[in-house]
């Protein structure tokens, strides 16, 4: 935790020296340069967010409700039929009749 507050604590300090800091006396290459170096501390610092978040909720979730513990839900084999799927209530069986593909060159007879 300690080496955490740290790096924060110095992240704090560094945007308070920048804040401070005088940029009317930086060339036109310069501030491109600087506002490229904050560009890229803007995209990475949401990373450091998501990694605080996502420890929080591991943390917070009790551990019955964590995926690798929930049981799969039954397949398709342990439902009953449908009506429709039934070939004893099914009179006509067109869900179970072949439907005849045509010649295999796709070309009609």
């Amino acid at each position: 935790m300690e080496v955490v507050r740290e790096a924060l604590t110095a992240l704090r300090s560094a945007y308070d020296e920048l804040a401070a800091s005088g940029i009317d006396t930086l060339t036109c290459e310069e501030l491109l340069a600087t506002a490229d170096d904050l560009e890229i501390l803007d995209r990475q610092l949401p990373t450091q967010r998501h990694r605080i978040l996502t420890q929080l909720h591991a943390q917070a979730t009790p551990h019955y409700h964590r995926p690798e513990e929930l049981h799969p839900p039954p397949s398709d084999a342990w439902m009953p039929p449908r009506e429709a799927d039934d070939p004893a209530t099914n009179t006509d069986n067109t869900t179970h009749q072949s439907r005849d593909p045509g010649p295999p060159d796709g070309k009609a007879a």
